[in-house]
Order: C-alpha cells, then sequence, then structure tokens
C-alpha cells in the first residue's frame, strides 16, 4: 500500500468518473491529502451512462491479464466498499447470456470457440433448454451461451458509493469546478477556473477522459482524445414479474435488469459525437431491436435515456502515464467500456505509481508511460 505523503502534499484529480472516484479512494485510504474536481456532478459523464458489467474480454495478452485480475478483485472489492459506503452498488455473478438469431447462428458459434479458448466456461443452450433459462426470450431466438464468470454493478451506485467511501476518508470533492488552465508556478501546480478561485497542488491527475482535450496549459504529451457518445435507455417493468434473468448480449446491444427491477437497454456508438443528447431514430432503432430480442420489452414505458460519451486514445486502447514534460501531471485515459472492469487494479497499482514514480506495478507497466 502507498505510504501515506507529508500533510502538505495535494494531490488533485479532475474527473469524478469510475477511474477518477476509485483512485482518489485508494490514495485517501492511504492517508493522502486529495481532491477530485468534477465540472458537473459525480458520474455525470460516461460512468453515469454505462451498463457496467464487469466481463473481461476473450483473448490473450497483458491487456486480458489486466482484466481478469482486475475482475478477481470485484468480489473483495465490492464487499469493502458496500460496509464504507453503507450502500448496496448491485453486485452481482449472475452471469451474461450471449444470443443469436438464424442468420448469426454461425457467428455465434465462433465466439462461443473464442472464449472457450480464452478460458471461459461456456455454457451452450438451444432449443427447449433456452427457454427455460430464459422464458421471454423470443421464439426468434435460434440459440444462446452462457458466461457464469461475468459480473455486474450498477454503475450509477458504484460511483455514489465511492464518493462516500472517499469522503469518509478525508477526501475533498468539488463538483461544478471546471478546470480552464493549468500552470507550472514556483513548483506547484495551479488550476484555475471561471467560477472558482484559483487552487494549488503538487501532483495532478487527468481522469476527465475527452473533457480534458479542452483544458490549456497541460503538456502537449498528454494524450488527445476523440469522442464517442453512448446511449443507453432504461425502461420501467413490473417488479413481480422480470422479463429477463440474466444480462443479455444480443447481436447489436445488451439488455441489462437494474437492481431497481428496471431494464437497462443499449447501447449506441457514435464515433465523434459529442452533444449531450439523444436522436430520436436511434432510440427508435434500440427499443425495435431489444424487441426483437425479448417481445415484452415494446410494451415498457421509458424512463430515461442515458447519454455519456467516452473518451477513445488512437486505437482505443488504455493509456496510463506521467507527463515527461510537467514531472507532476499523471493521467488515466482510453477506458473505454471497461472502465468499471478495470477500477480496482488499476486504482491500486496507479496510486503506487502516483507515490513512488520509481516503483514497479506488474499489471499496468506494459500501458504506463513516462
Amino acid at each position: 500500500m502507498a505510504q501515506p505523503a507529508p500533510a502538505d502534499n495535494m494531490i488533485t484529480i479532475i474527473g469524478a468518473g469510475i477511474a477518477g472516484l476509485s483512485l482518489g479512494w485508494k490514495l485517501a485510504s492511504g492517508g493522502h491529502h486529495v481532491t477530485i474536481l468534477e465540472r458537473g456532478k459525480i458520474a455525470s459523464g460516461a460512468s453515469g451512462a454505462a451498463g457496467a458489467y464487469l466481463e473481461p474480454r476473450p483473448g490473450k495478452g497483458k491487456l486480458r491479464a489486466l482484466e481478469w485480475a482486475s475482475h478477481k478483485l470485484w468480489p473483495e472489492f465490492a464487499k469493502k466498499l458496500t460496509l464504507e459506503a453503507g450502500i448496496n452498488i448491485g453486485f452481482h455473478n449472475n452471469g451474461a447470456t450471449y444470443i443469436a438469431y438464424p442468420e448469426g447462428l454461425e457467428k455465434l458459434e465462433k465466439a462461443a470457440e473464442f472464449h472457450r479458448s480464452s478460458n471461459w466456461q461456456v455454457n451452450w443452450m438451444d432449443g427447449e433448454s433456452l427457454f427455460e433459462f430464459e422464458p421471454r426470450l423470443s421464439k426468434e431466438v435460434a440459440a444462446a451461451y452462457h458466461l457464469p464468470q461475468v459480473c455486474q454493478v450498477d454503475g450509477r451506485l458504484v460511483c455514489k458509493a465511492l464518493a462516500l467511501a472517499f469522503d469518509k476518508c478525508g477526501g475533498e470533492l468539488i463538483e461544478g469546478f471546471e478546470v480552464s488552465d493549468v500552470e507550472n508556478t514556483d513548483g506547484k501546480l495551479v488550476l484555475r477556473s471561471k467560477n472558482h478561485a484559483p487552487l494549488s497542488t503538487d501532483k495532478l491527475i487527468i481522469t476527465a477522459g475527452h473533457g480534458a482535450n479542452k483544458i490549456a496549459g497541460l503538456p502537449d504529451d498528454i494524450p488527445v482524445s476523440r469522442p464517442v457518445r453512448g446511449v443507453m435507455l432504461e425502461l420501467a417493468q413490473p417488479k413481480a414479474q422480470a422479463l429477463i434473468r440474466h444480462p443479455i448480449k444480443r447481436p447489436d446491444g445488451v439488455i441489462l435488469p437494474l437492481p431497481n427491477g428496471n431494464l437497462l437497454v443499449g447501447s449506441s456508438h457514435e464515433e465523434g459525437e459529442e452533444a449531450i443528447i439523444a436522436p430520436v431514430q436511434i432510440v427508435s432503432s434500440m427499443l425495435e431491436s431489444a424487441a426483437r430480442a425479448v417481445p415484452g420489452i415494446a410494451d415498457l414505458p421509458l424512463v430515461e435515456t442515458r447519454v455519456g460519451v467516452r473518451a477513445l486514445v488512437g486505437d482505443g486502447l488504455l493509456r496510463l502515464g506521467q507527463s515527461s514534460k510537467m514531472r507532476n501531471v499523471y493521467y488515466s485515459l482510453s477506458h473505454a467500456g471497461a472502465g468499471f472492469l478495470r477500477a480496482p487494479l488499476i486504482a491500486e497499482e496507479l496510486a503506487v505509481v502516483i507515490v513512488d514514480p520509481d516503483a514497479e506495478c506488474r499489471f499496468i507497466a506494459p500501458f504506463y508511460r513516462n
């Protein structure tokens, strides 16, 4: 664990999504003086719109190893966070079910084999066994396979719990603080905002995703991201009769049960779009697609349209590091759709590196630049 820093050693994080909040909690629980700045409300960006299922992607390599290592940390991470914050974050391990229609059956079989070759437990279902498992699926569904190792949390509840736990550790969270520029003055980093007094800090971590592109004064070796808008639809359903029992991965989206009994249907992927709006045609298309998989969805009222903008860098892979031009500036970016999955491990190892830049961390090392 990172050792406590001197009382006057301030660490500031920009961004109160899953990356910033989990890192802030880790640092504050280690005795560090940490402030998190958020231009809106906590989880008001991509983290508040995310489905937050915890599923390492199939395949081999260092990023897959990182994801599996973090996946293993989640049960204890969830338990500790729940106890510290005093709220249920909706963690469960009901698995996920991939489905296919007749025209996509061959593709589903290949996907199942890819999961098996990546050491996943794969339970194949078709015919009667499929509809015993999920009775309300459409009869158009030809086959499916279930991955029992997949877990899920409620992303908004996780962020709320992290904010509460961070506060209990002595951390300070300031909402409505939009950083306009950063200046290195007399060995200190000064953060300015149009609506707040300047804030001085010793170390700065950028986790704000696409919003960081608009901050003046940051060194040019901080990766520049591109926006990818995603839309998720929350639908109300009768609490006494749930339509589905497990997260469903349909060919062009997901259907996720929420702890409040509702369903979350998603998601869109719109490169280059950053406006927080949901085009009517996209909402209609998503509902039509989801109803093909689970016909009862057509009768459910729309509770909320969630819109988030993910920030991807280059090829979309994870970017962690320390600026070589402004040595006390760090970044944790391009988490794509795996921010919640990776959060426990990245927060743990990145906290160590921020306190001791010479420390070696096993899993994040291949993605860390300085």
